[in-house]
């Protein structure tokens, strides 16, 4: 990896560890509940949330939902099994990141299954702070709309990832996802946040009564 790839390498990291850092500052301002993260790949974001949401003395849990297994197969730029790290591996990085991981849940598996009210596994993860969104697929991101929407409360933040990606196309994954679950649920409004990368949107969750 030469100079420049290093150098964007951590201008990256640096931009989503200030968007986790404001978020969690909000966050602690707000007094609300849990982190989930969808589509946690290496934990990279996910650490980077543990560790100031503790240093932050946030009691939030921190939920890392993902097959561990790549994206699944779809049509369009990504290959079945892309962005693959196990369980296992994903742990590890996160143990040596932040320590203890008591206050860690994860949740192996296709988000359409994972996601569903039979799985009591997260039965317990009834209100959500901040939830990052990192799925890359649109239909990866629509079973995960769809479980956070009785979850959000008036002040929760969204973290979309991959907001702009493919030419910043509201037709397309998180945008077309987006519009469609805000049609599908009228009492939600998104007031924009910040903005993280290029790649990367936020928003404030507000109900309409």
């Amino acid at each position: 990896m030469g100079g420049l790839d290093i150098l964007r390498k951590f201008l990256l990291r640096f931009a989503e560890k200030i968007t986790v850092e404001q978020t969690m500052d909000y966050a602690q301002s707000c007094k609300q509940s849990d982190y989930p993260e969808f589509g946690v790949y290496k934990g990279r974001t996910f650490a980077a949330a543990c560790f100031l949401g503790r240093e932050r003395g946030l009691t939030m849990r921190f939920w890392a939902f993902d097959s561990f297994a790549g994206l699944p197969d779809s049509e369009g730029e990504f290959r079945k099994g892309q962005f693959e790290c196990g369980r296992e591996e994903f742990l590890r990085i996160v143990r040596r990141c932040v320590g203890h991981i008591a206050d860690v849940h994860v949740v192996p598996g296709w988000f359409s299954d994972t996601l569903s009210p039979e799985n009591q596994s997260i039965s317990a993860l009834k209100a959500v702070a901040i939830a990052w969104i990192d799925c890359d697929l649109y239909e990866s991101t629509k079973p995960v709309l769809e479980f956070l929407a009785e979850r959000l409360s008036p002040g929760s933040v969204i973290c979309f990832d991959d907001w702009f990606n493919i030419k910043a196309r509201p037709d397309c994954v998180e945008q077309k996802a987006c519009q469609e679950w805000l049609a599908r649920n009228p009492q939600l409004r998104l007031t924009p946040y910040s903005r993280f990368g290029w790649h990367g949107r936020s928003f404030i969750v507000h109900h309409v009564s």
